[in-house]
């Protein structure tokens, strides 16, 4: 692809990734916890045959056993794309310090996201989720290198 169309490409990745961030962020603790708790009863309901079987409370009970754990995977999940899109974007500049310019640039977000929560109805700022992001950008920016490695090595190989 040529260079244009990878800047679209990985710009427009990276920009809808971060408007997808900003939207979660923005809904009230209410509707949030009800987008999760629908997450959480596909997967369950996948994953357990007997959920279905179980009565309203030992749902509930169950729902909410998996809410903080799924909410924090969702956390680091969406910053982990962040990562990755942001590092395959920041391949086409000519720039030193990528790593560090992705790193720090995702977990920048990440603290403005947080502190944009506190114009949100019953939502508040968490220092544990500006880390739990950081290592989702960072473990993406991971994996983009490691692609960029891998298809580097491979169209250096003779045929």
């Amino acid at each position: 692809m040529k260079r244009r169309g990878c800047v679209l490409l990985w710009g427009g990745l990276t920009v809808a990734v971060m408007v997808m961030i900003f939207w979660f962020s923005a809904q009230p603790a209410v509707d949030s916890d009800q987008t999760s708790g629908k997450l959480i009863r596909l997967l369950l309901a996948f994953f357990r045959p007997d959920f279905s079987r179980m009565n309203e409370a030992e749902q509930a009970e169950l729902i909410l056993a998996w809410q903080l754990p799924i909410r924090k995977l969702a956390h680091f999940s969406e910053y982990f794309l962040l990562g990755l899109f942001s590092r395959m974007l920041l391949e086409e500049f000519e720039l030193r310090y990528k790593f560090w310019i992705g790193w720090g640039f995702g977990t920048l977000y990440a603290v403005t996201d947080e502190l944009h929560q506190l114009a949100v109805e019953m939502r508040a700022p968490s220092p544990v989720d500006v880390g739990i992001d950081s290592a989702g950008v960072l473990w993406g920016i991971f994996v983009a290198m490691f692609f960029l490695w891998f298809f580097s090595r491979k169209a250096r190989q003779p045929d």
